[in-house]
């Protein structure tokens, strides 16, 4: 049973309980009222007392009778427990297509401000199974292969490529073709590839190699850790050595519960290092919003996001 189901099983016998204690003292006290009245002459009390302790007359008092209001409180009482019980299956609905699209604005300290705009969009070859996992890494935690293609600089970068996990295996391969767009109308077309391995469940490990700048030396990991009751931990990490200096960044995600993470990361290229905060919020299972602000050296940035899946 996973812990989330573990977890609304115990609610339930708790609940389960607390009716069944309080119904046994509701009887006893009824009882010691009753034997304080006169049988037949307060005949109208008593069955008022047993009403009121014991939801049903009781003794000399034969009528069984419920008021519209307490059979109302059921019947509202008994909708508030299923979707209690229910609200985990709400968020288990899959998506196989989510797209995308995001402000930056960039508060630079020796250059004019700019905002730029991003988009996304991701297919997954198969349906993404959501439930009993964070909205946000199902399709990480599922391998679920997909082919994507992503823009930024208002369009001036853009990406398109396939990720494959291989069946049966622990093996990740990747293509992409990278166009950037430049000021004076120049462009510059490139393509690389990435290859890991996914020797755990929540963990991958890969390195990456891009044709315009050639190999150099890297790794990066991405692991996603179950915390139970619904509490989650998203890990992501790298390292480059290029032939100048290093590059670094490592970022970590909280998620509080199956919708709404918080995280933080820092970013380092050559001595100057960036330190972010962000956020994201699934307010159904298909639509999502997400937030960051990054302070750098000599910079500012904000960005702001949404995305739908279907």
């Amino acid at each position: 049973m996973h812990h989330s189901d573990h977890f609304f099983a115990v609610i339930r016998s708790v609940l389960i309980h607390i009716l069944h204690e309080t119904t046994h003292w509701k009887q006893r006290i009824s009882k010691k009222l009753i034997a304080m009245m006169p049988h037949k002459k307060h005949c109208k009390t008593r069955q008022k007392v047993c009403e009121f302790y014991d939801r049903r007359p009781r003794d000399s008092c034969h009528t069984q009778f419920y008021s519209k209001e307490k059979l109302m409180k059921k019947k509202i009482l008994a909708a508030s427990m299923l979707a209690l019980l229910g609200s985990g299956a709400a968020l288990a609905q899959p998506y196989q297509i989510e797209a995308g699209a995001s402000l930056n604005h960039v508060d630079a300290d020796h250059a004019s401000s700019d905002t730029q705009f991003g988009a996304y969009g991701i297919y997954h070859f198969n349906q993404v199974q959501t439930a009993n996992r964070p909205l946000a890494e199902a399709a990480f935690l599922q391998r679920s292969s997909n082919a994507y293609v992503r823009s930024s600089q208002d369009f001036d970068l853009i990406q398109a490529g396939a990720e494959f996990y291989i069946p049966d295996t622990i093996f990740y391969v990747a293509a992409e073709l990278l166009r950037t767009d430049y000021d004076n109308s120049d462009h510059n077309n490139d393509w690389g590839v990435r290859a890991g391995v996914t020797p755990l469940e929540g963990l991958l490990v890969f390195t990456q190699y891009y044709d315009e700048v050639g190999y150099d030396f890297n790794v990066h990991a991405k692991y996603v850790m179950d915390l139970g009751y619904s509490n989650a931990l998203n890990l992501e990490a790298g390292y480059t050595d290029f032939d100048h200096h290093n590059a670094v960044y490592v970022y970590g995600d909280y998620y509080f519960n199956r919708s709404f993470s918080a995280g933080v990361g820092y970013n380092d290229i050559h001595d100057n290092d960036a330190f972010t905060v962000r956020a994201r919020n699934f307010f159904t299972p298909a639509i999502a919003g997400e937030a960051a602000f990054t302070k750098g050296n000599n910079f500012d940035q904000f960005t702001i996001g949404a995305s739908i899946r279907f």
